[in-house]
């Protein structure tokens, strides 16, 4: 796909350059590549926008943008991220795909979160899961949920955290759908992040016992589904919560274990 996509993109025929460049993109994504797929998806969308704006190739537009969100989040939302999900935004709200919105308004809120601004990421987090709450749509809740988590985390509203995780986790296991993963080829499992969310939170509010049997749960279910994402995410908050606790030796441990998965999986957050 590489070879062909710097080929097409050489020529003078943008519909294969960028038929390859995401290709090459969700092929970067499956092997954890995240720079590299962050690359080739921007580069799709700089050949997209080479093309008629008809409103297939708008929807392809928001389409390539979605699956960039994966590797955008690990990369923790560098260069123009901010520029490409709100172009996302422009293209969902002139297509009316209210579903695609809410995606992008979640990761606008936690890309606002990541750089520092917390109010706004806020604003943007809270209402999408209330909207997606309000609907029971878990395809959407679960992402949204685990996004606004991400936000409160950042600003240390542990309390916010234990309200919203248990929510979401409930509405995943009365669905059965406790092996949905976030978006795209970026199989982040989200029933295991949101556990380990809400145990570390739980950790920080006092009650280990609890906290420690969710950061449990989390691991084992990512180690299950062996999931290079979902085992580093579920050992960063395990070593969360035994700091907190005073557990020197557990808080080592585990974060040598999700030092060794955040350079494996090129996951930026981890290694911060």
């Amino acid at each position: 796909y590489e070879v062909l996509a710097h080929h097409y993109s050489r020529s003078e025929n943008p519909e294969k350059a960028y038929q390859y460049l995401k290709l090459s993109g969700d092929k970067a994504q499956r092997s954890y590549s995240n720079w590299e797929a962050f690359r080739f998806y921007r580069n799709a969308i700089d050949v997209l926008n080479q093309l008629p704006q008809t409103e297939e190739n708008r929807r392809r537009g928001i389409e390539v943008r979605l699956w960039m969100e994966g590797p955008m989040k690990v990369l923790a939302y560098p260069e123009d991220s901010l520029q490409v999900l709100e172009e996302g935004e422009r293209l969902s709200k002139e297509l009316g795909d209210d579903r695609s919105l809410a995606t992008f308004y979640s990761s606008m809120g936690l890309c606002y979160a990541f750089r520092g601004d917390s109010l706004q990421g806020m604003k943007y987090a809270e209402n999408c899961f209330e909207m997606a709450e309000r609907i029971q749509d878990i395809e959407l809740l679960a992402p949204i949920g685990f996004d606004l988590c991400s936000s409160y985390a950042i600003t240390g509203d542990d309390l916010k955290i234990v309200e919203v995780a248990p929510r979401v986790l409930a509405l995943l296991e009365k669905t059965h759908r406790e092996s949905i993963v976030l978006g795209g080829p970026f199989n982040f499992n989200l029933y295991s992040a949101l556990s380990a969310y809400y145990g570390d939170a739980m950790g920080c509010l006092g009650n280990f016992e609890e906290g420690e049997a969710m950061c449990e749960k989390a691991l084992r279910f990512a180690h299950q589904i062996d999931n290079l994402y979902t085992m580093g995410f579920a050992e960063i908050m395990f070593a969360g919560l035994f700091f907190t606790k005073g557990d020197g030796k557990n808080t080592v441990e585990h974060s040598q274990n999700a030092i060794k998965y955040g350079e494996e999986g090129q996951i930026i957050p981890l290694l911060g």
